[in-house]
């Protein structure tokens, strides 16, 4: 459930980044300034909500210290959250996509 949600934020991410490239190709008039600010706003929200789940879920709730893996499973953590400030910094989707990679490289060593 909550691997879904984090690919859920991916997907507005990704969306987000589109409108952002679309908008950026246009006539820059007030209305193609506000909606693209919209955008941006929404990109950056939906990577701040992935930071938040993965400080907020994993690593202070479901990661146990005693876990004989922990080492790998904060490394793959880190890069997520990395990966989700860097989404913030840009507007591409490679870096979209690389996040996506994180979560998934993450899932796997999460279960």
């Amino acid at each position: 459930l909550v691997f879904g949600k984090l690919m859920e934020n991916v997907t507005t991410i990704e969306k987000s980044v589109r409108e952002i490239d679309s908008l950026s190709e246009k006539e820059q008039t007030a209305l193609t300034v506000n909606s693209m600010t919209r955008w941006v706003i929404n990109k950056e929200k939906h990577a701040d909500d992935i930071a938040t789940v993965m400080a907020q879920y994993f690593l202070q709730q479901r990661l146990k210290l005693d876990d004989a893996n922990l080492g790998v499973k904060l490394t793959k953590a880190h890069r997520v959250m990395v990966m989700a400030m860097k989404v913030k910094q840009t507007v591409n989707l490679e870096i979209v996509d690389e996040l996506k990679k994180s979560i998934q490289d993450f899932q796997g060593s999460y279960e």
